[in-house]
């Protein structure tokens, strides 16, 4: 009888060993025509190709589920085929072994004092006092190693000589050690070759960072001290890093270092770590016996000593006290407002007027630019006008000179005792006209607000008549309000003429003489 349609397969039909002796289950499974598993199926296995492996049966009998598991372990190098027979029909399984690795000249690990062995390191730490042991796998016909360090020393009582940052050690047992020991912080570099050729070639390199162990000092940076308020999707951030050392000035490593905020402004700043641990070993941003933080701004600024942060080791009496807490300053309130003003003086388009470039810088309390885009508010007032004629101002006398604004309360409204005052404080009086003397816009105009650039610097123009170039002072302001604290800065000066119009020395005069009498 010949039968027909039943499967055999096998699970995996392919597989490579994780080494050379390792072992893995080969899964065939039989089924009938229909799918159905087949039970109690003898299965006959036979081996062919390269290399070896040791079978856990040659022969069995499938079980309920139609399957029979066979146990393969790696005995050599090779390709190793398994043909596995019954039901009717057959399936093979390739199983490769890999070859015994090759040992290679190296640093194959390190252990310290009496922790677990940390292999093929690239970097290790260690504290004065430890014991490092270093092994170097040193295969034939290397019979011994050179072991060199940077920092520190390195003992070995067999190795010629048996102590120093230089020793040769004697390879045994396919392996050389040597014991690294140090009594400075620092980072050594570790570098083995073989001592037989010195074949730069046949060598390996280990860094080793060394601290100290006992706090004594702590130091704390802030980078930078100056940052801008937090608002909207804009943050100012400044990073804090705190360097502890031992009475030597040893970095420590490991040790824990609390930070704190002496002084908030209530606005919402913050640290991104109150407790931060020392490094052990050094990076890119952060050396031996650092720990870092970061802090954050809130919405409200600082005064000029800045916002305080302390740094303390925990359990210790270590930490930073005024004045060697960090202190950032949170930019962004107005300290000063000053004016600026232009060499020369332009006249408008149909020669009436004149037309003066002005600026304001606005500061903030650590003398950087306020916020770009900071407002601020300005104003122009006629305090005083003058008499005189030819360009030139009355000398003061009974009824000629420069005299105040009669609006004493600045609120364009004539009131009692205003008109025909000529002096502020003594009650003498001049001209009744039934108006006010000189009428505010005889100061001229500017714009009631102008914004800082990014170098805090606000600029606009002072526009005024002719008539009232030489006879009227005035007196200008500008206010910015940042975080409710309001900064004015003020400037009182006489309107001056073109040097085309009135020169300085007196030759030319093409101005009208004051409008304005006693």
């Amino acid at each position: 009888m010949q039968v027909i349609g039943t499967t055999l397969t096998a699970t995996p039909s392919a597989i490579t060993l994780t080494s050379p002796t390792a072992s893995t289950i080969v899964t065939f499974a039989a089924k009938d025509s229909g799918n159905n598993p087949i039970a109690g199926e003898t299965i006959t296995l036979v081996e062919s190709g390269t290399g070896d492996v040791t079978l856990s049966a040659t022969t069995g009998v499938t079980d309920i589920n139609g399957n029979l598991a066979i146990t393969v372990t790696g005995v050599t190098a090779g390709v190793r085929v398994i043909t596995a027979t019954g039901a009717g029909t057959s399936i093979a399984a390739t199983i490769t072994v890999p070859a015994v690795a090759t040992a290679t000249f190296g640093i194959s690990q390190t252990v310290l004092n009496a922790n677990p062995a940390v292999l093929n390191p690239t970097t290790v730490a260690m504290q004065i006092g430890d014991a490092l042991v270093i092994t170097v796998t040193a295969p034939a016909p290397t019979t011994s190693v050179i072991f060199a360090t940077t920092v520190g020393v390195l003992n070995n009582a067999a190795a010629t000589p048996v102590s120093g940052t230089n020793i040769v050690v004697p390879v045994s047992g396919g392996v050389a050690t040597a014991t690294l020991a140090t009594a400075a912080a620092g980072t050594a570099t570790i570098q083995v070759i073989d001592a037989n050729n010195a074949n730069p070639s046949v060598s390996d390199t280990l860094t080793v960072s060394m601290t100290a162990v006992t706090p004594s000092t702590i130091t704390l940076q802030a980078t930078p001290t100056v940052i801008p308020k937090s608002s909207g999707g804009t943050s100012g951030v400044s990073t804090l890093i705190a360097t502890v050392k031992d009475a030597t000035g040893q970095p420590v490593g490991g040790v824990p270092v609390a930070f704190s905020i002496q002084n908030p402004t209530g606005g919402g700043e913050q640290l991104s770590t109150v407790i931060a641990f020392t490094a052990f070993t050094a990076t890119p941003s952060l050396g031996l016996g650092q720990a870092i933080t970061s802090f954050t701004s809130g919405s409200l600024s600082s005064g000029a000593d800045g916002v305080k942060i302390r740094a303390a080791v925990p359990g210790t009496t270590v930490t930073t006290t005024a004045p060697t807490d960090a202190a950032i300053v949170i930019g962004g309130k107005a300290g000063s407002v000053f004016f600026g003003q232009a060499t020369e003086i332009a006249q408008t388009a149909n020669n009436t007027a004149y037309s003066y470039a002005m600026s304001v810088i606005v500061a903030d309390s650590n003398g950087n630019p306020a916020p770009l885009g900071t407002p601020v508010n300005l104003s122009v007032w006629p305090i005083a006008w003058s008499t005189g004629k030819n360009c030139t101002v009355d000398l003061p006398g009974a009824s000629v000179g420069t005299f105040p604004n009669e609006d004493v309360n600045e609120n364009l409204i004539l009131d009692a005792g205003e008109d025909g005052n000529r002096d502020a404080d003594v009650a003498i009086e001049g001209l009744i006209d039934g108006q006010l003397t000189p009428p505010n816009s005889a100061g001229g105009t500017l714009p009631a607000t102008v914004t800082t650039d990014a170098n805090g610097v606000a600029t606009f123009n002072l526009t005024y008549t002719k008539t009232s170039a030489i006879w009227i002072v005035d007196r200008i302001r500008a206010s910015t309000l940042v975080s409710g604290s309001e900064a004015v800065g003020e400037l009182v000066f006489q309107l001056r003429p073109s040097v085309e119009d009135a020169s300085a020395d007196g030759t030319t005069c093409k101005l009208p003489d004051s409008p304005f009498r006693f």
